[in-house]
């Protein structure tokens, strides 16, 4: 499914349109947002315990100096939804360029390290693809870069299977080789 609109619910009881428009698209194995509207695609089923992987990047824009770690490109990926707004409650995993994988509840609580080295052995530039592991399991959240350990979530809320959403939020951004496996 697909929620736009910020700070919206869906429609009819809310402004949130489900019609990708010129914000979501498929094409070439990618599905891209040019997250010029705030929203969420979301998954057809629910999860509780599961390993999802997905490659991403962003659109490196022109005038971005080579290297630049402080692109603001921002996005990210919402697990455990079961009340479709704009922004749901939940657990976010920061899809944030400059803090890549970090976990923080979304009107939630939620227990997690972030690991700042690792990030910086995960960096790949701006424009380049990255590969993402995401593992709920048993009440606790690992989130992995390129094979690097990025954030643990060793405590959460969450009990129920809920969906997963990714995040429209600002910048062209493209996601490839999606895959979740309950658990």
């Amino acid at each position: 499914g697909i929620l736009l609109g910020p700070n919206c619910r869906p429609a009819p009881a809310g402004c949130g349109k489900s019609d990708p428009g010129g914000v979501l698209s498929i094409a070439n194995g990618e599905i891209m947002t040019t997250g010029k509207v705030q929203g969420y695609w979301y998954t057809e089923k629910k999860y509780l315990n599961f390993t999802l992987r997905f490659d991403y990047k962003f659109d490196r824009p022109a005038d971005l100096d080579p290297g630049d770690e402080y692109y603001d490109g921002n996005s990210g990926y919402l697990l455990f939804i079961t009340d479709h707004k704009v922004w749901p409650k939940g657990i976010e995993i920061q899809g944030n360029n400059a803090n890549m994988l970090d976990a923080f509840g979304m009107d939630a609580k939620v227990v997690s390290k972030n690991f700042p080295d690792a990030r910086k052995r995960a960096y790949r530039p701006v424009g380049e693809w990255s590969s993402v592991e995401i593992v709920a399991k048993d009440g606790e959240v690992k989130c992995y870069q390129n094979g690097e350990l990025l954030s643990h979530v060793t405590e959460h809320e969450f009990k129920e299977a809920g969906f997963i959403g990714f995040q429209s939020e600002g910048v062209t951004l493209r996601w490839r080789n999606i895959r979740i496996r309950p658990e």
